[in-house]
């Protein structure tokens, strides 16, 4: 009967420790192939680190699921993530303005406009991009023809690779080399 008890003590002390968590980094869980599920249940949440998940390729709708207002930035960096797909990154309780984002060292090679856009007309502190092979081409002229304000406003940090493997930053792209598109 103690047991029974000290058991339902404990459950009780661990919920509410998860209740109060703040912050949640992953690193170097390679044979994962899905984010964990859970973060819903941390309210208090503010951060997301998750680096060097190797086993995860895609980031499909729900992937991650938050419900914190308190959210400021969220981490998916280091690993072999190729796409984010639309609605890859919700919150239950609060939305994502003032949110920073990292997707940088990872295998993107496109800016999925259907995730990426709506987070343009919210307050976005900044969304980091660096070390992916986005080609620099027609499928980044929403972002660095059509927005170009926010490149000069640093909300978008990133770079594109040429065919001959240089590459350069977002806002030095010159927009005219995407008229055609």
């Amino acid at each position: 009967m103690l047991d029974e008890h000290m058991q339902e003590i404990l459950d009780i002390v661990t919920k509410a420790a998860f209740v109060k968590m703040e912050s949640v980094t992953l690193v170097n869980l390679k044979m994962m192939q899905n984010l964990p599920q859970g973060f819903d249940k941390l309210p208090n949440l503010e951060s997301v680190n998750i680096q060097h998940l190797d086993g995860i390729k895609s980031l499909a709708e729900g992937s991650l699921t938050l419900a914190s207002e308190n959210m400021k930035y969220i981490g998916v960096w280091g690993g072999q993530l190729e796409e984010i797909l639309p609605a890859a990154i919700q919150n239950l309780n609060g939305n994502l303005d003032g949110v920073s984002m990292a997707f940088s060292y990872n295998h993107l090679t496109n800016l999925d406009e259907a995730f990426f856009k709506p987070l343009l007309s919210k307050v976005t502190r900044k969304i980091f991009l660096f070390g992916n092979p986005f080609p620099c081409d027609c499928n980044l002229a929403w972002l660095l023809r059509d927005n170009r304000d926010l490149l000069e406003q640093n909300f978008f940090q990133g770079e594109c690779v040429h065919p001959n493997q240089t590459t350069t930053d977002f806002y030095l792209v010159d927009p005219a080399t995407l008229q055609n598109c």
